[in-house]
């Protein structure tokens, strides 16, 4: 995701691996760095890479995804 402080953020991108997701997570954080410099970067607890710049934010936010063959084997199952 990214954003900015007084407004919010959106995602950018979803990815099945965090190795994958690094980056995209790099040049954008190259952006923010040409922009405005990164003045805060720091690991978050739940293993968040989060950085600041300027009014700028972006973070790198593992969370659990379900692929469409998930559910519809999911779906199939209880169908039974």
């Amino acid at each position: 995701m990214k954003g900015e402080l007084s407004e919010g953020g959106e995602v950018l991108d979803v990815f099945a691996d965090r190795d994958v997701a690094r980056g995209r997570f790099l040049t954008e954080a190259l952006t923010i760095d040409r922009t405005f410099g990164i003045r805060d970067a720091h690991l978050e607890v739940d293993g968040s890479l989060r950085i600041e710049g300027g009014c700028d934010w972006l973070s790198l936010t593992p969370h659990d995804v379900i692929t469409r063959n998930q559910l519809t084997c999911s779906a199939v199952a209880g169908a039974r």
